[in-house]
């Protein structure tokens, strides 16, 4: 049986992804329903990736609740 591995996420990672939420404006992305979710954090995928963070848009929409909850 495999346990699934968890994802952890350096300090700078999430500064970063934090940034990229802020630059565009996510929150009201979100909140208006005016783009689809999954949308959203596929081009979050791809910044991340250009800057050498490697996660997946699923894991990018995970770290989002994530922090939400706190």
């Amino acid at each position: 049986m495999e346990t699934k591995k968890r994802e952890s996420w350096e300090t700078d990672e999430t500064r970063y992804f934090l940034k990229l939420m802020r630059e565009r404006q996510v929150m009201k992305s979100l909140d208006g329903k005016r783009f689809r979710a999954d949308d959203i954090f596929n081009s979050l995928e791809s910044s991340m990736n250009e800057k050498g963070y490697i996660k997946t848009s699923k894991q990018t929409q995970t770290r989002f609740k994530t922090l939400r909850r706190k």
